[in-house]
């Protein structure tokens, strides 16, 4: 990401409610890595902006940032302070309106009677991201915002050597229309929905896994407006309002093409089957129990009116059958039990339609209850 320096000036105050502190801190240390061998990335930065306060954080390519609106704060205040110890300063706390003052080498943390000291860091070394431009930017509600990631993000691979499928690839497959992807190589989710105004045009991108893991830790009855996101070649921004307090995640995008995914949904095939998800759930949870291996292979067998599935397990073979509707007169695949029940999980309605090849080619499915997902998974060999 582009960085530039700053400054920070002494002996400046900021006010403003300790329940709005947290909140920010809380949000930020989302961002702020886990493990570094850098100190400054485990601080915060703080600083004044206009009548409010901006709370920052980095691991180099995720930013994130807090902003709190309408406080006491001096132009000129900011500090640099690992995030650890201001949460440790807040913490057991009354609710009230928490002064912070930058000394020179301290920022003091007092509401009532209770003050702590907090040893500031150099502000020039903390990297402060640069502005940056962005071409399309559209709103979501964040119930829509929620069903894509959710639709999508747990097929996001987690190996180093296909980086590239290391997140959720943004893109417009036909003038109109949005579809957000994820896959491992394995199992695969789509979202796709009718373009959002101020997206048309926009450019395919890849959002890594980190910048999504970030977004899906928002709870729903926390975040109080819609979602903006906006996006060029190079980065993304994600704006939302969480408990008052806004609160803003900008990625460094996955610099790479993603794979031609539309070849492996099956889209010609007319082997169909519906079943009840209920019934499909029982069955994947059942077979993920028993079935052993690395591959955690299960056998299914469709003959007209009836699914069966079949494993082994370390001491026993497992079968069980299901009622279905389908047209198949006779058909066997093998899928991976593991990734067949994230499928069926993560499908919404009363009924579950799959379109199988001939054994060797993927399975496509979706649910009665949500028509803008469409979930695929790779066979396996018996």
């Amino acid at each position: 990401m582009k960085y530039e320096s700053i400054t920070a000036s002494t002996d400046a105050l900021a006010m403003l409610p300790s329940a709005d502190l947290v909140t920010a801190l809380d949000l930020v240390a989302k961002v702020k890595p886990k493990r570094n061998s850098f100190p400054i990335l485990e601080c915060a930065y703080l600083h004044a902006r206009g009548n409010g306060i901006v709370i920052r954080t980095t691991d180099l390519d995720l930013a994130g940032m807090a902003i709190i609106d309408d406080v006491l704060v001096d132009p000129g205040f900011a500090a640099v302070v690992p995030v650890k110890a201001l949460m440790g300063a807040l913490k057991g706390l009354d609710d009230g309106d928490v002064t912070l003052i930058a000394g020179e080498d301290k920022l003091t943390v007092q509401l009532g009677d209770v003050v702590s000291k907090i040893d500031l860091q150099d502000a020039a070394d903390f990297p402060l991201l640069k502005s940056i431009d962005y071409t399309h930017s559209a709103e979501f509600s964040f119930d829509d915002f929620s069903a894509i990631l959710n639709r999508t993000a747990f097929a996001m691979s987690t190996e180093e050597t296909r980086f590239y499928l290391n997140g959720i690839y943004f893109n417009a497959p036909e003038p109109g229309r949005l579809e957000v992807v994820a896959t491992d190589g394995h199992r695969m989710g789509i979202s796709r929905q009718a373009m959002p105004s101020g997206f048309e045009g926009m450019p395919s991108i890849i959002v890594p896994s980190a910048a999504i893991k970030v977004l899906q830790s928002l709870k729903p009855a926390q975040v109080q407006n819609a979602v903006l996101m906006s996006v060029n070649d190079q980065y993304a921004r994600f704006q939302a309002t969480v408990k008052g307090v806004r609160f803003v995640t900008i990625t460094k995008l996955i610099n790479a093409s993603y794979p031609v995914y539309s070849r492996v949904v099956p889209t010609h095939w007319e082997n169909t089957l519906t079943i009840e998800r209920d019934a499909l759930l029982k069955v994947a949870k059942l077979m993920k129990a028993r079935a052993t291996g690395k591959s955690l292979a299960v056998r299914l067998e469709v003959q007209g009116s009836s699914l069966t599935a079949r494993c082994k397990g370390q001491d026993c073979e497992t079968a069980i059958s299901k009622p279905c509707e389908s047209d198949i007169e006779d058909a066997v695949i093998g899928l991976n039990v593991r990734y067949l029940y994230d499928l069926v999980n993560k499908a919404e309605g009363d009924t579950l339609t799959l379109i199988l090849g001939d054994g060797d080619g993927p399975v496509r499915m979706y649910g009665s209850g949500d028509d803008a997902a469409t979930y695929v998974q790779m066979p396996m060999r018996l």
